[in-house]
């Protein structure tokens, strides 16, 4: 599990600055700017969906980089799936429900959508 959460920490640490370096980048140039916002929302987004998503892999020993694989395979589904989360995660009151709904959520799009076909069994 360390091991694992040093993998997913590494993942997100180097890509978060580089996505900083392009928001930086973007900031500064007049009318693109306004994407800039919307680009860390994503990152973030995906970085949620990651989290949460993770939660069922992991508790069907399923290799960090597999994992990784298989979100690749649904990037509008976890990118949405994130975006939500994220923005219910804005919202006062709540936020204070969402992270445990958001975990059987991810647990549900592992099992059903995204889990490895020999590796499907049920919650």
């Amino acid at each position: 599990t360390f091991k694992r959460e040093l993998r997913k920490t590494w993942y997100w640490l180097w890509r978060a600055v580089l996505i900083l370096f392009v928001v930086l980048v973007v900031y500064f140039i007049p009318v693109v700017n306004v994407f800039a916002s919307a680009i860390w929302f994503l990152w973030s987004g995906w970085l949620l969906a990651m989290q949460y998503i993770d939660f069922g892999a992991d508790n069907r020993q399923v290799p960090f980089e597999v994992m990784l694989e298989r979100l690749k395979t649904k990037r509008w589904l976890v990118l949405t799936f994130g975006a939500v989360v994220m923005g219910l995660t804005m919202l006062p009151l709540v936020n204070l429900f969402i992270m445990p709904v958001a975990v059987i959520a991810g647990t549900l799009i592992w099992v059903e959508e995204l889990a490895p076909q020999g590796n499907n069994e049920a919650a």
